[in-house]
């Protein structure tokens, strides 16, 4: 593995930690369920992102169809529980 490709995967390995900080930085001091949902909803949005990353780096054209239709599933679903945990951490 090249060293560009070693880059990635720390960098890749270094979202869920930075979506946690940004939580942090976002709601300081918890104060009950909504905060649950918020932290809830960045680390979703991680996922997200960690398949999208994934995907691209083990390269997209490599993948078989059926297997790509089921990732765009999975992030269809993801989205929508990002999408639930800030209407819901919004409405707390």
């Amino acid at each position: 593995m090249t060293a560009r490709g070693r880059l990635r995967w720390i960098a890749l390995a270094a979202l869920p930690p930075a979506a946690a900080i940004l939580t942090v930085v976002l709601a300081p001091s918890p104060h009950g369920h909504w905060s649950e949902h918020l932290s809830t909803a960045g680390l979703k949005a991680t996922q997200l992102v960690v398949l999208f990353c994934v995907a691209l780096l083990v390269g997209l054209r490599r993948l078989p169809v059926a297997l790509l239709v089921g990732l765009g599933i999975v992030a269809v679903g993801i989205v929508a529980q990002v999408h639930g945990d800030v209407q819901v951490a919004q409405s707390l």
